[in-house]
């Protein structure tokens, strides 16, 4: 054989003996790579049956509030299987605010109070879509608890209430409301924040909780009214509802939106809530909003500014538009008071107060101040040529006051007053002993427009 032959069938024979090492060491390590996986798979199936028996452990135990008991299974199927239950965190919860509220040592419920919120992230990472509590709602309540364990921290927990709001919008529940003005008005104190924010945040919260209390279809809708009234009052204390504060914020504004109805409801109820219905802005609003869509809001705010102005023609005018549009028993009892008040006062004609409250009462029955109003048109009345018959209709508008404080007490101090007042005008005894008509103790119809039946009294 020749070198050259030689050469090349060595060279062959190097090139198949290493293609054959490479060969047995690609199937050795694909050997061995299934093994791998066939392990990891057998342990995988360990650990999830493991974190099944943790999750049976720890569920009976923290349902039963043995909460102690729940701390090691709970703990080693949070951190095996975090993805296997959302038990795993609904009753978490329970078992680090147990420990929380447990612990004395300083440091370690602060690493306490680090898982709990760490659990809301698993949570919202694991769980976010379930429908029942969706990611806006898991941080709601771990901004709950952070101001519970942390309440030195506002900005954390308003950022996520004001996120978990926008997106829940009407789905709010009422607690988280509450917790997100409160945080509001925290920071609004502590932190000299913008009192315009405060205001914003405050009136997102009665928005929703408007529209949920007058909702007929959700259960919950007491606790939206009753939630609205308690904002109403820390509006009020905080001290942002001075009505020239007010105006000075929102002034601009509704000359830049005055195109936007919405927007001009909205200032329009919010104004008439804190009762600065007598500012320019709210004038203002009212008007824009009645040029683009006339409402019950817009009509009863302009008849505000036109009594204002004195002009009680066009002021009754309004009112009786916004009586007609008006829904709501309150607010159409309100127009006709406001009504009754201006005839009186203003326009003195009695019998037409008289008429508009008497209306009122048919909206709102308990309204002491329509009987006092009737009183007082009773007794500005002319009902008889004769001095002493003519009295008589005080008679009639103390039977007035007396109704209204057995209908609201709460006017009995007003009423009383009027009471001693007109008791002082009644005719005397000899003075009725001259008319053979009259009776003390018996029965008189009063005369002129009042043509209501009375009881005959003396001055004493």
């Amino acid at each position: 054989m020749t070198s050259k032959k030689f050469l090349v069938l060595a060279l062959c024979a190097t090139v198949f003996s290493t293609g054959f090492v490479k060969a047995t060491e690609k199937k050795k390590k694909d050997k061995d790579k299934t093994v791998v996986v066939e392990a990891a798979e057998n342990l995988k199936l360990v650990d999830e049956e493991q974190c099944k028996i943790n999750l049976s452990l720890f569920y009976e135990s923290a349902k039963n509030k043995n909460y102690a008991e729940a701390i090691e299974p709970w703990r080693a199927v949070y951190n095996d299987c975090p993805q296997l239950s959302k038990a795993i965190y609904s009753y978490g919860s329970r078992i680090l605010i147990w420990q929380i509220d447990q612990e004395t040592d300083a440091t370690k419920k602060e690493a306490l109070i680090t898982d709990l919120m760490k659990l809301y992230d698993d949570q919202a990472k694991y769980f976010g879509n379930d429908t029942r509590t969706p990611v806006p709602a898991i941080m709601a309540w771990k901004a709950h608890y952070s101001l519970i364990y942390r309440p030195d921290n506002l900005e954390e927990p308003y950022a996520w209430l004001k996120e978990s709001i926008s997106s829940l919008d009407l789905a709010t529940d009422a607690s988280f409301l509450q917790n997100f003005v409160s945080t509001s008005y925290k920071r609004y104190k502590a932190e000299n924040a913008d009192v315009e924010v405060f205001i914003n945040d405050y009136m997102e919260a009665i928005r929703i909780c408007d529209a949920n209390a007058k909702d007929s279809t959700n259960k919950n809708a007491a606790n939206y009214g009753v939630l609205r009234e308690s904002l109403d009052a820390l509006f009020v204390q905080s001290g942002a509802a001075d009505c020239e504060q007010l105006e000075k914020i929102y002034a601009h504004k509704v000359e830049e939106n005055k195109t936007d109805i919405d927007y001009l409801k909205t200032v329009i109820r919010f104004f008439k809530r804190l009762r600065c219905t007598e500012s320019e802005v709210f004038f203002a609003a009212s008007k824009y909003a009645h040029a683009i869509s006339p409402t019950y809001e817009s009509a009863n705010g302009l008849g505000a500014m036109y009594y204002k102005e004195g002009s009680y023609s066009k002021a009754i005018s309004m009112f009786e538009e916004a009586v007609s549009m008006a829904t709501e028993k309150e607010d159409k009892g309100d127009v006709y008071m406001k009504m009754a008040s201006i005839y009186l006062n203003n326009l003195k004609n009695g019998s037409r107060a008289y008429e508009c409250a008497m209306r009122s009462l048919e909206f709102v029955p308990n309204n002491g101040s329509a009987y006092i109003l009737i009183a007082m048109a009773y007794a500005s009345a002319t009902v008889s040529d004769d001095a002493i018959l003519n009295r008589a209709r005080y008679w009639a508008a103390v039977d007035m006051l007396q109704k209204a404080i057995s209908v609201d007490p709460s006017c009995a101090e007003n009423a009383n007053k009027l009471i001693s007042n007109y008791r002082g005008n009644f005719p005397k005894k000899d003075e009725i002993f001259m008319h053979p008509e009259l009776k003390i103790g018996g029965s008189y119809t009063v005369g002129g427009w009042i043509g209501r039946t009375t009881t005959v009294r003396a001055r004493n």
